[in-house]
C-alpha cells in the first residue's frame, strides 16, 4: 500500500534525458518540445489487487531487454535483475513479486484519489505533462474502478 507521501516518478528524468538528446540532435532544445507521460492510474480504496495488476504489467516489460535496460537506468536495476532471474527460472509469480513498491510508485499511481492526484503532481514537477491512463484489476469490479479513476480527474 502506498504511503501518504508521494513517491518519485523515477522513469521521467531518465526519459527526459533521452528526449533532450534527441532534441539536440535535431537542433532543438528540450524547451521546444512538449513532453507527455502516460501514468498508469487506478483510484481505489483497495489498492492491493490494483497494485498486483500493475506489477504483472510491469513484469511483462521488465523481461524485455530494451525495457530492462531502461528500468535499470531509472534506478530499478536490482528489481529488474530479480524479475528476470525468477522469470528465467520459470517462476512467474516470483517474477511479479520482484516488482517493488518503489517501482510501482515510480511508474504509476495506485491508491486513494488524493494519493493519485499527489502522484500526478509529482510527475508534473518533472517538467513532463502527466496523462492519467486508467486501469483496473480484472474482474467484476473493473468497470466501476475505471469510472472511479476517470471521475477523480475532472
Amino acid at each position: 500500500m502506498p504511503s501518504k507521501f508521494t513517491r518519485s516518478p523515477a522513469a521521467v528524468p531518465a526519459s527526459m534525458r533521452h528526449v533532450e538528446a534527441g532534441a539536440k540532435r535535431a537542433g532543438r532544445s528540450l524547451s521546444d518540445i512538449d513532453v507527455t507521460v502516460y501514468v498508469r492510474t487506478c483510484v481505489t480504496d483497495e489498492p492491493a489487487p490494483a497494485r498486483e495488476a500493475l506489477a504483472r504489467d510491469i513484469t511483462g516489460y521488465a523481461i524485455v531487454s530494451v525495457y530492462a535496460r531502461f528500468f535499470a537506468e531509472c534506478g530499478f536495476a536490482e528489481e529488474v535483475e530479480a524479475v528476470n532471474a525468477a522469470w528465467k527460472a520459470g517462476d512467474r509469480a516470483g517474477a511479479v513479486k520482484g516488482i517493488s513498491e518503489r517501482v510501482l510508485d515510480g511508474l504509476g499511481a495506485v491508491g486513494s484519489a488524493d494519493f493519485c492526484r499527489e502522484q500526478m503532481n509529482a510527475f508534473a514537477r518533472t517538467g513532463a505533462t502527466p496523462v492519467v491512463l486508467p486501469f483496473a484489476p480484472p474482474g467484476p469490479g473493473a468497470r466501476a474502478s475505471m469510472l472511479k479513476t476517470f471521475r477523480s480527474f475532472p
